[in-house]
Order: C-alpha cells, then sequence, then structure tokens
C-alpha cells in the first residue's frame, strides 16, 4: 500500500471539504437535484428528491421507480440532452401521494475531461400549487365571463321588451292624442277662438317632441339596423345624433364585408356609446373619430379624441363605472379593452375581439 504524504492528505481533505460544500448546496436549493449516468441510473440526488416518500432513488432507472408513461417521457428527455450536448427546459409530471404533481425543470450535459458527455444533471421546482391557482383562477374567469355574457343577454332582453312597450303603447298613445288634436285644431278652423288655437297647436308641438323623446329611448334602448347592416351603419347613425346633440365633430370609418359575430358587434355598439357618453362629459374634446378594422380573426374597434386626455395617475385610479362597463363587455364576448393617453393630449380606447376559427 503506498504511502500517503502530507501532500496527498491535503488533497483529500480539500476534495472532502469540497463534496461537504457541493452536498450543502445542492441540499439547500428550493427544489430537486439530481444526477444520472449515461444508463439513466441516479448517481446522486440531493435532500428533496431523498426525502420524496416511496421513491429510493440511487442506482436505479426511471422506469425502475415511475410509471412507464413517466418514465419514457424523462429518457426522452435525457436523451435529447446527450444527443444536443445542451441543456433542456421542461415541464414535467410525477406522482405523489396518489396526485399528479407538476415540476418545471431544467435537464444538462456534464462532461468529462474529454468533452464527452459523462453524466446527465437535472434540478426541477414543484409547481404544482401554481399550475391548479392559475386552473382556478382560469375556471373563475370563465364564469365570469359566462355570468357577464348573461347579464348583458338579460339586459338586451330588457332593452328590446321597453322599446316594444314605448312603441305599443305609448308611441299609439301619442298617436292618438295628436290625431285628436289635429281634429279640434280643423274644428276651431271655423270658429275664432285664438287663445283655444293656440293651445292646441302648443299642445301639438309637445306632442311631437314626445314623439321625437320617445323615439330617441328606443334607439338608444335598441340600434336600428344593427341586426339586418351589422356594425357600421348603426354607428354612422348614431354620430350624427352625437355631433347634431354635443356639437363634436365625429367620424366614423371602417372596413365592410364580413361581419363579427351578432354578441360582437351588439358589444362594440354600447362599448362606442359608453366611450362617446364619457367624451361628452369629460374629455373637452372638440373631434372624435371610431375606426372599426376586421384584420384576419378578429374585430378591432378604436375610439380616440383630441380632448384633455388621461393621465397614468389617472388610469392606475379606481375606474369609474362607465369604464367597468366597457371592459367587461369587451371581456364577455372574449376581447380586451385598453385605454392610453394620446400625445400630446386626447385618449384613445381600443377593443380587441378575436374571432373563432373554423375547424
Amino acid at each position: 500500500m503506498p504511502k500517503r504524504t502530507k501532500a496527498h492528505l491535503k488533497e483529500e481533505e480539500r476534495l472532502r471539504q469540497s463534496e461537504e460544500r457541493f452536498a450543502a448546496f445542492m441540499d439547500n436549493l428550493p427544489g430537486y437535484a439530481w444526477m444520472k449516468d449515461l444508463q439513466g441510473r441516479y448517481v446522486y440526488v440531493n435532500h428533496a428528491v431523498k426525502g420524496l416518500p416511496g421513491y429510493q432513488s440511487l442506482g436505479k432507472t426511471d422506469a425502475q421507480i415511475w410509471p412507464a408513461d413517466f418514465a419514457a417521457e424523462y429518457r426522452t428527455n435525457d436523451q435529447q440532452v446527450i444527443a444536443a450536448k445542451k441543456p433542456l427546459h421542461t415541464l414535467e409530471h410525477f406522482v405523489l401521494g396518489g396526485k399528479q404533481r407538476y415540476m418545471v425543470g431544467t435537464k444538462f450535459p456534464i462532461f468529462d475531461k474529454t468533452g464527452a458527455v459523462a453524466l446527465v444533471g437535472g434540478t426541477g421546482v414543484d409547481i404544482t400549487e401554481r399550475v391548479e391557482a392559475e386552473e382556478a383562477l382560469r375556471a373563475s374567469t370563465e364564469k365570469l365571463q359566462a355570468l357577464t355574457r348573461r347579464l348583458v343577454e338579460l339586459q338586451e332582453a330588457e332593452r328590446r321588451d321597453i322599446s316594444r312597450e314605448l312603441h305599443d303603447r305609448v308611441g299609439q298613445t301619442l298617436t292618438a292624442m295628436r290625431i285628436n288634436m289635429e281634429i279640434i285644431r280643423d274644428r276651431l278652423g271655423r270658429h275664432d277662438e285664438a287663445e283655444i288655437r293656440a293651445r292646441n297647436d302648443d299642445s301639438l308641438v309637445l306632442i311631437a317632441a314626445a314623439f321625437e323623446a320617445v323615439e330617441n329611448v328606443m334607439d338608444d334602448l335598441r340600434p336600428p339596423m344593427l341586426d339586418e347592416l351589422g356594425l357600421l351603419a348603426p354607428l354612422q347613425w348614431y354620430a350624427k345624433k352625437f355631433a347634431d346633440r354635443t356639437g363634436i365633430r365625429l367620424a366614423v370609418t371602417g372596413d365592410g364585408g364580413a361581419r363579427p359575430r351578432p354578441e360582437v358587434e351588439l358589444a362594440l355598439f354600447r362599448i362606442a356609446q359608453e366611450a362617446l357618453t364619457n367624451i361628452a362629459r369629460h374629455a373637452r374634446a372638440t373631434s372624435a373619430r371610431i375606426d372599426v378594422r376586421r384584420p384576419p380573426h378578429a374585430t378591432i374597434l378604436t375610439i380616440e379624441d383630441d380632448g384633455a386626455g388621461i393621465s397614468d395617475a389617472e388610469r392606475m385610479k379606481r375606474p369609474g363605472y362607465g369604464m367597468i362597463g366597457m371592459r367587461e363587455r369587451a371581456e364577455s364576448v372574449g376581447g380586451t379593452l385598453e385605454v392610453v393617453g394620446r400625445s400630446p393630449h386626447g385618449t384613445r380606447i381600443t377593443v380587441s375581439v378575436p374571432e373563432e376559427q373554423a375547424p
């Protein structure tokens, strides 16, 4: 047996300390760490892997530890690392306590002195809780969107009913009143009843104003032309009414041709209505523009004005009910709503709704 010199002893001590530091480092990683030889046998595992109940890894292959489908996935990933001689980022599965769990990992080659791959190392972090939280959030979002869609449907149904009632009851009553007043006016024409005639004429003016008010309410409750002509024509019609009422110049541009889904058209029309209401109330604008575009598999609505604009600080504040309503309508049809301040002033609202593609 060769005699060990002080140099040998010093080197052994250095190696022992190095191994202890390595083990301490690996055991304190926030996750799993391991090394396998080229035959897939585990030659090193850290404390987290050792602590997995029911899994004794050292000296074994994945096929001896995991279910067949998991083991095949792991072996395929290892072989890819060996062949490519590059790290591989993975999302893998394993079973713990009868429950499937998810791990995001990195596998990497470990080379010998000749530059050949000698081992396959790996690290992984259990992200099951995060995956479950994301799935729960996604399910909650889908439920919220479904609820919002249902509320919008009920609201629109109620608006249709009110519009129909206004037409059938109030409209018919006003029509009968106008006919009666016209008959009275014709009869008064034969007599010199100036005061009664003046009041009769004033009543006819009031009835005409009531007709117009009812028609305006009906139009706001259910936009005409939307079902028959699509989104662009009702927006142009509403823009003229808006400009006449507010004095704000309003241009409407957009693509014709293929129409989005009916529920998308209705949601975008309501968003445009609310956005224009906000412009009239708060923006101090002199002009505005609405644009509707239909790029492949999407519908994009843009509303912008030249008013006072919205600052980053204002956008960070709790949004008003109008902005919340617009965002909820966009999300109810699977879309997104973005609000940005324009330079040097003004505000731009962009609603983007992806279209369902045919299978």
